[in-house]
């Protein structure tokens, strides 16, 4: 089982909040700060009468609605707040079938601009997402080892083949354990 850590409460500046309320009568809506509503009170239409709250917005966050998920835990919750401060779409990764590791590695192909589309899986556990991303920042064809077939040891042999420019059709194959593949890899690279 997970540590939590434990939920703490952030202050967010009245710059940052806005309250949308609409008129009853006509639909017309009004967004006003909580500086003004301070001030003024419940904003009136053009009848003079009360306009009513709909709802509160955060500028520059995606749908709060993400963070009352009861099936997303604070470790996960931690990643979605670090893409947020590096202004990624979250929207991606912010679901409960990633757990925070793999929700980590997805965050750091965002962060590097990486196409994560490839393995934005919940299959694939995150050491294998993690040789996905490094063959995808090392621009090596990752579509011939991102496969569930393969687990991540074979990944990262193939991944050092790849790399190391060595055709890896001799070895990749889901058949041969990570040991094997290895051995191939060095014998091509002797020769």
């Amino acid at each position: 089982m997970r540590n939590k850590k434990h939920n703490t409460w952030t202050t967010i500046s009245n710059d940052n909040i806005l309250h949308i309320w609409k008129s009853i009568d006509n639909n017309t809506t009004v967004t006003i700060s909580p500086d003004w509503y301070e001030e003024n009170g419940t904003p009136i239409d053009d009848n003079g009468d009360d306009m009513k709250y709909v709802k509160t917005i955060i500028k520059n966050m995606i749908d709060i609605n993400i963070f009352a998920n009861p099936f997303i835990d604070d470790s996960q919750m931690e990643q979605i707040r670090l893409g947020l401060e590096n202004n990624l779409d979250v929207s991606i990764y912010a679901k409960p079938k990633f757990d925070e590791n793999q929700m980590e590695e997805i965050r750091l192909g965002l962060e590097k601009n990486l196409d994560v589309n490839i393995y934005v899986n919940s299959k694939f556990n995150y050491l294998q997402m993690r040789e996905i991303r490094l063959g995808l920042e090392n621009k090596v064809d990752v579509s011939i080892y991102a496969k569930l077939e393969f687990n991540y040891l074979q990944m990262n042999e193939i991944r050092f083949g790849l790399e190391k420019k060595i055709d890896v059709s001799k070895y990749a194959k889901p058949e041969y354990d990570n040991w094997q593949m290895e051995q191939i890899r060095l014998n091509i690279d002797k020769s």
